[in-house]
C-alpha cells in the first residue's frame, strides 16, 4: 500500500446507497493533481479543505487521512487513486474556432429574441 501527501486537498462528499463516498481533489508535493475516491460504509465527516493531507494505511482494512493538525480514520474503506488529466487534456487540445457562419447564424437568432413579436413567432415556427 501507498502513502500520498497533498499541499491541499479539497473533500466532496456523495451519498451513494449502501453508504457514503468521498472524493479527494489535491495536488501532491510534486505537483500532479490525483483525485482519491473513498468508499466505505463508516466514512466521518470530513472538513472542505485540508492543507498539508496525507493518506496512509492504518492496518490491513482501513486508511488514515490526518492534515490541517487533525487526524480521521477511514475504517473498511477502499480508495480508488487517479491522476486528473483534465489540465493535461485541455493543454494537449486547444479548443477549436467557431467558424463564422454559425456566429452569425447565432447573432441573429439572439438580435430576433430581444423583441416580442419575433420570439413568439419563432417559438411558434420551431416548437412542435
Amino acid at each position: 500500500m501507498q502513502r500520498y501527501a497533498f499541499v491541499t486537498v479539497d473533500c466532496l462528499r456523495a451519498t451513494v446507497p449502501g453508504g457514503s463516498q468521498w472524493r479527494l481533489s489535491g495536488s501532491r508535493v510534486d505537483g500532479t493533481r490525483l483525485l482519491v475516491d473513498i468508499a466505505g460504509a463508516a466514512a466521518p465527516e470530513l472538513p472542505l479543505r485540508l492543507s498539508d493531507a496525507v493518506l496512509e494505511p492504518a492496518g490491513p482494512e482501513g486508511w488514515q487521512l490526518s492534515g490541517g493538525g487533525r487526524s480521521f480514520l477511514l475504517p473498511h474503506s477502499r480508495i480508488f487513486v487517479h491522476e486528473d488529466l483534465g489540465a493535461a487534456m485541455q493543454a494537449a487540445i486547444p479548443p477549436r474556432r467557431v467558424p463564422w457562419s454559425r456566429r452569425i447564424f447565432w447573432q441573429i437568432v439572439f438580435l430576433l429574441m430581444r423583441s416580442d413579436t419575433t420570439r413568439a413567432w419563432l417559438l411558434r415556427r420551431y416548437r412542435s
